[in-house]
């Protein structure tokens, strides 16, 4: 369908945008990929800055190390790619979202990969020569390896130590003409390869006379057999002296710049067109002037000059994307009404991807082309874009495109062979009932017919059984037949052949003539003569038995006929709504692509969720994540309004990250400005709650109080001790000087199961979500402090008085955030001895009410009833409310069922 194998030049490109990519990065993981023998290579790319690494977070974003995924297909293509691959080996996941199978393991040769090239630096990559050959070099000194990945043929993938000795390969290859060996455990030929030589006139002439550069593909001899030098140049000349004796001059432009200078087809024919050559690369040789000469040659200079350039790094690749017309035909209607039965098929033109090549092509200037911005879906006005790797991303994208539109040509085809089945079966039945049709009216016709002529019938079948009765053979009463004929015999003309074997004789009756009368002279006019008709006629049956024999078989066709029209609609339709639930499934069905990889945000390698405020939590899950928390990503300076919460009981969480709510655009409810906002209490109890319940205090049912402290007061050092020994251990950390623990209320140990749907920012309900999720308590300095030195003393949250509560619900449902919205569906707690099945179905019921909730928003229900559809006893806050997308109706229902 398109282009997907990579040119020569295409290799040049593509390795000069890696070089500048992945170049000195770290492999992490190697997979197996989802075609046959390709590979998958995961490199850690490390945060675009130190002082983001070690700073901490500002302004709310944090620069992350990544993945970079490297695809290999030998005999195909090689490139970063951001599409999820999803591997067909098994064992461990690397944490990016590629999880191998659990069914195998990986292969053998992705297990050697693993070994020697694993947690290596990427030290180089380039191109062998000028052939579709890329070399990878991982490591350094005596743990240098290095991959050879070839990209002709049926491709392979080669494994070297840093001598170029094969330690393991995808596929052995042996070529005895070229006495050429791609083995285990012997040197690789790397020298085979062509090597980068800048075009001259004599290679030019020699190429046109069929004698090309001496390309070395065959130089590995073997050590045995070549007992010494004298030996080696010896086989050396003599395979000399076998090329020059099989020279052919070339018959075409084409074969002489592929043999000559290893272009592809599409460079040839850019050449061929930018010399000017009428017929294109597959002009005849030789060629009509020196002048044509001439310009082809500077065509191929300039192709080298490109080459050489990308290369170097001197010029950034900009690749052209070709697509064609394809015209598909698609189903009108499947809505099944009768207005719609019986729609026709309509053409379609779609545009797919035909061709990229890694510059402007001469012979594409007349067709239509792609844009960059419109493959990469970005926005074409604007500043100038960074273009040093476009080339790889604009292949990402077109080999992701391409394989969907394949897809959705693959379905298009399969719609239309169900098509197709329905309409053969609605024309065989439509067949049928013509024929059950035609066959009665035949049959009632030739009763009629015997019925009108029955002393002719007569006299025929007495003739006829009359001369059998008298022991005539039966070729002499065929004879007879013919003879009578011949005299003009009257009852001899109706027979027309005989059936002696199955008693049965065949006659021959004219219909009735059409005849109009001429109202001039009133006389009958014949309109219309019909040809006679055959009839077969039962010897042992009279004309009369024989009439009713026909009147017999015309009401069979009858009885037959009603039966096949009545099941025929019912037919047709089901076998319409089969076509159709086919075609339904199929477009339901998601088309085989790759879809494009989610960055994972820096938040989602904690516990974390959001409180009703709007305030991010983050619990760790073992000290190395609790290190990172206090190091990294806590706002620890004298500004910041980070929080920690710890909780003494064994098996909490080291420690908790409770970050502010973000900015608004207006001041929130308590004075403070969008730059000042600090932690409610409201949010820090919540915090607190899931520390504990995070605890052992989960498994004894009981409560515990946490308690807090600003990040800025948290310190890896103990001031108590003297300086080299007061670092404290990993996962610990202590209060510094001055400040001092501040407790929370005790909390009991209840957990919640939650929703959280997205509002679109360019929705027509986004007006309605502009004020929710905002703060609603005061900050946790004005809430929760110490009382003459008493640690464990604190105050409760200041609950919302029912007056106000009340006053608040006639406002609009002030609940959710401008970007996202959250709903509580189930409670649970150890307290309430809640089994698994318990569990479930109070889930289940909850969905369920979900469902009713959502009906109830698009009846648009008061916010006060939709409320009361869950409890509120287990809730020491103010109510809480119930919310969901009205267009999420059907989803929510097909949930809840």
């Amino acid at each position: 369908m398109g282009k997907e194998r990579f040119s020569a030049f295409d290799v040049c490109a593509e390795v000069s945008c890696l070089r500048r990519s992945i170049l000195g990065l770290w492999c992490v993981q190697i997979y197996d990929g989802t075609e046959k023998n390709s590979l998958l290579l995961k490199f850690n790319k490390p945060a675009a800055s130190s002082e983001e690494r070690t700073g901490g977070i500002r302004g709310g974003e944090v620069s992350e190390a990544r993945k970079v995924n490297l695809l290999v297909q030998p005999g195909v293509k090689l490139l970063v790619t951001r599409y999820a691959k999803p591997s067909t080996s098994s064992g461990k996941s690397d944490g990016n979202g590629s999880k191998e199978q659990q069914s195998g393991g990986p292969s053998n040769f992705v297990q050697k990969l693993r070994k020697h090239v694993k947690q290596k630096r990427l030290n180089d990559i380039r191109q062998l020569g000028m052939d579709r050959a890329v070399l990878l070099t991982f490591g350094a000194n005596e743990t240098e390896t290095k991959l050879v990945v070839e990209l002709y043929a049926s491709g392979n993938a080669v494994l070297c130590d840093r001598e170029f000795m094969v330690m393991t390969l995808l596929r052995s290859h042996v070529d005895k003409r070229k006495n050429l060996r791609i083995l285990g455990k012997r040197r690789y030929p790397v020298e085979r390869f062509r090597a980068f030589r800048m075009p001259t006139r004599e290679a030019w002439e020699d190429a046109l006379r069929g004698v090309y550069q001496e390309e070395e593909r065959a130089v590995d001899l073997d050590e045995d057999e070549m007992e010494d030098e004298k030996a080696y140049e010896e086989e050396k000349k003599r395979r000399e002296i076998e090329r020059l004796a099989n020279i052919r001059a070339p018959q075409t432009l084409r074969e002489c710049l592929c043999r000559g200078f290893s272009f592809a087809p599409a460079q040839c024919e850019h050449v061929a067109a930018k010399a000017g050559v009428e017929k294109g690369m597959l002009a005849p040789l030789p060629l009509e002037s020196e002048d044509v000469k001439g310009k082809i040659f500077e065509s191929i200079e300039e192709e080298f000059r490109w080459f050489r350039d990308v290369t170097e790094g001197n010029v950034f690749p900009i690749p052209e994307v070709t697509c064609k017309a394809l015209t598909m035909e698609l189903l009108t209607s499947s809505s099944g009404k009768e207005e719609d039965k019986g729609k026709k098929k309509e053409p379609q033109i779609v545009e797919v991807f035909e061709d990229f090549s890694p510059h402007p092509m001469k012979q594409n200037e007349n067709r239509k082309t792609v844009s960059i911005d419109e493959i990469l879906g970005r926005d074409s006005s604007g500043e100038e874009k960074e273009e040093q790797n476009v080339f790889n991303d604009v292949l990402d994208e077109y080999y992701a495109k391409l394989e969907l539109q394949q897809g959705v040509v693959q379905r298009n085809r399969a719609e239309a062979q169900a098509l197709k089945k329905f309409e053969k079966l609605k024309k065989d039945q439509e067949n049928r009932l013509k024929v059950l049709e035609r066959d009665a009216e035949k049959e009632a016709q030739r009763a009629e017919l015997i019925s009108r002529n029955v002393d002719d019938v007569s006299n025929v079948l007495n003739a006829v059984n009359d001369a059998l009765a008298s022991g005539m053979a039966w070729d002499d009463l065929e004879s007879m037949i013919h003879e009578e004929k011949r005299r003009g015999n009257p009852v001899a003309k109706f027979i027309s052949s005989l059936d002696l074997k199955n008693n049965q004789v065949t006659i021959k009756l004219a219909p009735k003539e059409d005849v109009e009368i001429d109202e001039t002279t009133g006389e009958e006019v014949v309109v219309k003569k019909h040809k006679p008709i055959d009839i077969p006629l039962d010897l042992s049956l009279s004309a009369f038995a024989n009439c009713n024999a026909r009147f017999d078989l015309k009401k069979k066709h009858d009885t037959k006929l009603d039966k096949t029209a009545k099941h025929h609609d019912r037919v047709v339709s089901d076998a319409e709504k089969k076509a159709l639930m086919k075609i339904e499934t199929l477009r339901e069905k998601a088309l085989p692509g790759a879809k494009a990889a989610r960055t994972p945000f820096w938040f989602e390698k904690f516990i974390w969720w959001v409180t009703s405020e709007n305030c991010l939590v983050l619990h760790s899950t073992d000290n190395t994540q609790a290190e990172m928390l206090f190091a990294k990503y806590a706002n620890r300076a004298e500004t910041g309004n980070d929080c920690f919460i710890f909780c003494d009981e064994n098996g909490a969480p080291a420690i908790t990250l409770v970050k502010p709510p973000p900015r608004y655009s207006s001041a929130n409810g308590n004075g403070e400005s969008a730059t000042t906002l600090k932690v409610p209490s409201l949010s820090l109890a919540q915090a607190a709650q899931a520390t504990v319940a995070r605890s052992e205090c989960w498994a004894k049912k009981r409560s515990a109080s946490a308690w807090w402290a600003r990040a800025r007061d948290i310190s890896k050092r103990r001031w108590d001790l003297p300086e080299d020994a007061s670092l404290l251990p990993s996962g610990s950390f202590a209060l510094v000087k001055g400040a001092r623990k501040k407790f929370l209320p005790p909390a009991k140990p209840e957990m919640g199961f939650g929703l959280l749907f997205a509002v679109v920012a360019s929705g027509e309900n986004t007006s309605g979500h502009e004020k929710e999720r905002v703060v609603k308590s005061e900050s946790a300095d004005a809430t929760f402090y110490d009382e003459d030195g008493d640690e464990r003393r604190g105050r409760n949250i200041r609950e919302i008085s029912s007056a106000e509560e009340e006053e608040e619900e006639e406002e609009p449902l002030p609940l959710l955030s401008s970007s996202s919205f959250a709903c509580v569906i189930c409670i649970t707690s150890p307290f309430t001895k809640c089994s698994k099945t318990r569990l479930n179905n109070s889930i289940t019921s909850t969905l369920r009410k979900l469902a009713k909730v959502t009906d109830a928003l698009a009846s648009k229900k008061s916010p006060a009833k939709i409320a009361n559809l869950f409890p509120t006893s287990k809730f020491k806050a103010r109510k809480p409310l119930l919310v969901a997308d009205p267009s999420k109706t059907s989803s929510c229902n097909k949930l809840a069922t």
